[in-house]
């Protein structure tokens, strides 16, 4: 059969257009093996943060600075609820995180919640509470310028002329490191003024107004006293609070901890009659996320990270001894 010239052009058309597609499909898979596709980014760790006291805009700065280690966190508050707690934990261990960062309501809760972590092999950090004693654990020492605290509130109370102070202790006693951090006030109160004198201990309650109101009560009965000594941030907020409203509100000193920004603006004033033993909230986080990280890394060590701190409060340079 004879083929027109137009036939041809068509079919010669064809092909080339055929070996065309052929040579870049080839030129394609070419580049495609040479440049493989880049692996998709990690996902997500997740961790479950449960949080046992509120701690003002800790849950906004924990998320930031997990996000900008691709980190996920399931944050959860008992608001000091001891049962809520207990619950939430076995919530948390059950759904299989990476990690559990805790901030414990009361010892029994630590101890339970790091033992049924490690029974489910989940990394775990203990946050403020525990005071590096057993486990992995983030926050401030209870020995921490505990002592430096006492000496400072000496030297003002020898200012004023008075050689043995009373004292009334506000304690969270179901904690060792609060009690520990007190007693280290206490000795450095007593080696700055010679002597001091024990009159009361107050326990705290749920809220800084409840031991305010526990506090109020005892200072009411009492005709001096010189100093409130606290054990840990909840009894300061209670203790200052409990200061300010109460009749001896113009010479009462308290010494306590606290990351509070506005209780330490107020230690830091002309007028103060507060001095804290304080850390940075940022520096709190940064090191919280550092230890999860650090735990996950290496499940079987224990972690420590030690929270930097100040001491923040009035000073006096106490008057020469006789001789």
């Amino acid at each position: 059969m004879a083929i027109s010239s137009d036939q041809a052009a068509h079919r010669r058309r064809a092909a080339w257009i055929g070996t065309a597609f052929l040579v870049a499909l080839f030129g394609c898979s070419k580049k495609a093996a040479e440049n493989p596709p880049e692996p998709s980014a990690p996902p997500f760790q997740r961790v479950a943060v449960l949080l046992g006291e509120p701690i003002d805009g800790i849950e906004t700065a924990l998320l930031e600075e997990a996000r900008a280690r691709e980190m996920h966190l399931a944050i959860t508050s008992s608001h000091g609820h001891v049962n809520a707690q207990i619950e939430q934990v076995g919530q948390a261990l059950d759904a299989g995180p990476a990690a559990l960062l805790l901030g414990p309501v009361a010892p029994d809760v630590l101890q339970r919640a790091r033992s049924a972590a490690r029974d489910k092999h989940v990394p775990f950090v203990a946050l403020l509470h525990g005071d590096a004693r057993s486990g992995s654990w983030v926050g401030v020492r209870s020995s921490a310028l505990a002592r430096e605290a006492g000496e400072r509130a000496g030297r003002l109370l020898l200012a004023r002329g008075i050689r043995q102070p009373r004292v009334f202790v506000v304690e969270d006693g179901r904690w060792p490191e609060s009690t520990r951090r007190v007693e280290e006030m206490l000795r450095g109160l007593e080696a700055t003024c010679g002597s001091i004198q024990l009159m009361l201990r107050v326990a705290i309650g749920l809220t800084p107004a409840e031991t305010s109101s526990f506090l109020l009560e005892g200072l009411g009965r009492a005709h001096v006293v010189d100093v409130l000594v606290a054990g840990d941030r909840m009894a300061t907020a209670g203790a200052e609070l409990g200061a300010r409203g109460s009749k001896l509100k113009e010479s009462l000193l308290v010494v306590g901890a606290t990351d509070d920004a506005a209780l330490v603006e107020t230690a830091r004033g002309a007028d103060s009659k507060l001095v804290v033993v304080t850390w940075k909230r940022e520096d709190l986080v940064k090191l919280s996320i550092d230890a999860v990280e650090a735990a996950m890394a290496a499940p079987d060590a224990q972690v420590t990270k030690d929270v930097p701190c100040e001491l923040v409060g009035p000073d006096a340079v106490p008057p020469r001894k006789d001789g």
